[in-house]
């Protein structure tokens, strides 16, 4: 038994995390601020993870396509974002602002204001999108 190694990576790990819990995710590194891990999930760069660098345990090499795991801290402060290109007028319909003029599909008129809810709604929402993103992040592991 003695000439069994353990795996590199898992190695870092176990040495830096100790016995607190961590999460392995899948992605690709982007840009960031020095401070900031950004992982995306693809390369749409429409969903995307910041995690504080110093709550990462170990990287591992990426694969042909350049994707990685990385280990973070169970108990890291992450972002989740999720990037919706649109225009202006399509998100703030309903105020005293005009939606899209007749030449590009629109009549001009303002729409009615749409209730978004509060309380429950943001719960809920918040519910769905963490369920989203572990999906997306943890797919492979």
């Amino acid at each position: 038994m003695s000439n069994i190694t353990v795996h590199p990576l898992l190695q870092e790990v176990s040495s830096n995390f100790g016995t607190e819990l961590y999460v392995v995710l899948s992605g690709y590194i982007g840009p960031s601020d020095a401070d900031i891990v950004r992982l995306y999930s693809s390369f749409e760069m429409s969903h995307y993870v910041d995690v504080p660098s110093g709550d990462v345990l170990a990287v591992s090499e990426g694969d042909l396509n350049g994707k990685v795991k990385i280990f973070i801290l169970g108990s890291a402060p992450i972002r989740l974002t999720k990037t919706c290109p649109a225009r202006a007028y399509e998100v703030f319909n309903g105020d005293d602002n005009p939606g899209p003029p007749e030449g590009e599909g629109g009549d001009g008129r303002a729409d009615d204001p749409v209730q978004t809810g509060g309380g429950s709604y943001a719960m809920n929402n918040r519910l769905s999108m963490v369920m989203h993103f572990k999906k997306l992040f943890k797919r492979y592991n």
